[in-house]
């Protein structure tokens, strides 16, 4: 009975050792101290037993095995057995405590390995992403550089061709010899006046980059129209804009003289006089020159056919104007 109470006063003790500790007391072994102290006070409220039963039942507990038969005697069974039994309820606190820690250091460890599994799952994913950022940038990669290697293909296939054409177009270029025309009796240089003679346009715009063709604009129509780069300078001549509104004027005035002309041509009798084209020669143009006195001594009737020699001879002259050209 008194060992007993001995045990709960030392349990009782430990108990409120482990209150004192605050806020690192251990849950467990508060829980397993009360449950000792309870059992202890049932079986101190038990009716009484025999004391060395009691202990004897108590020993082979904690050890499977009586302290009798190791002691001496009575005497030293008495003074052996209470520092026995204390020991070994102090080793089994302590194994709990270790095992408490254990299981707490076990949990961090074990929640520690879980962050890191995350932190190693997360940087698989993102080497992942980067191997395929890299794939895509060597696919990116691959694919430009066979883009390049087609523009540097074009490239000298474009100057192939242009080279092909600068040596048709310097074959083509030939200088006109110079020819004799009956105005004003003078030489002209045929190819400068080739050239006057070509339609005159602007706004000239390339439709490609590999300039093969372009858009183009008739300075005096000012009607669209597309053709290839090559006959550019040997079929047309370019002007600026602002010549263009020039020459566009010069163009609607001569369409409106020969509108004019187009009118009196309708208009004149159908008795008048066959028109003669004159030749540019001495005595055509005195013989001219008399038919227009005597045309003009005439009266009335004669003038209609003196209209018609005059649209005649400047039929002739502009006609040997593009026959030189």
């Amino acid at each position: 009975m008194m060992d007993l109470k001995a045990q709960i006063e030392q349990l009782q003790h430990e108990l409120n050792a482990e209150y004192q500790r605050g806020a690192l007391q251990n849950g467990e072994v508060i829980a397993r101290l009360e449950n000792r102290i309870e059992e202890l006070k049932k079986e101190l409220e038990k009716p009484d037993e025999d004391p060395v039963i009691t202990k004897a039942n108590e020993e082979v507990a904690l050890l499977g095995t009586t302290l009798m038969p190791f002691c001496k005697n009575e005497v030293a069974y008495a003074a052996v057995r209470p520092a026995v039994m204390n020991k070994i309820y102090s080793l089994q606190d302590e194994l709990t405590e270790l095992q408490t820690h254990t299981e707490a250091t076990e949990s961090d460890l074990r929640n520690e390995v879980t962050e890191l599994s995350k932190q190693i799952e997360e940087r698989d994913a993102y080497i992942s992403e980067l191997k395929k950022e890299l794939y895509d940038t060597k696919l990116l990669a691959e694919e430009n550089a066979n883009k390049r290697d087609a523009a540097v293909r074009e490239t000298q296939e474009a100057k192939q061709t242009i080279e092909s054409l600068n040596v048709k177009l310097a074959a083509t270029e030939v200088t006109a010899p110079k020819t004799r025309t009956n105005v004003e009796g003078a030489d002209v240089d045929a190819t400068e006046k080739f050239k006057q003679s070509l339609p005159l346009i602007y706004d000239v715009t390339p439709l490609d980059n590999r300039r093969s063709r372009f858009s183009a604009k008739f300075a005096g129509s000012e009607e669209p129209f597309e053709d290839y780069y090559i006959y550019k300078d040997g079929k047309y001549r370019e002007v600026q804009a602002e010549e263009a509104a020039t020459f566009r004027t010069e163009f609607l005035a001569k369409q409106e003289q020969e509108r004019n002309h187009e009118d009196m041509a309708q208009h004149s009798s159908v008795e008048d006089e066959p028109v003669t084209v004159p030749a540019f020669r001495d005595e055509d143009t005195n013989s001219t020159t008399s038919g227009m006195d005597q045309a003009d001594t005439s009266g009335e009737v004669a003038r209609p056919s003196v209209e018609k020699r005059l649209e005649a001879l400047e039929l002739a002259v502009f006609g040997s104007v593009r026959d030189a050209a």
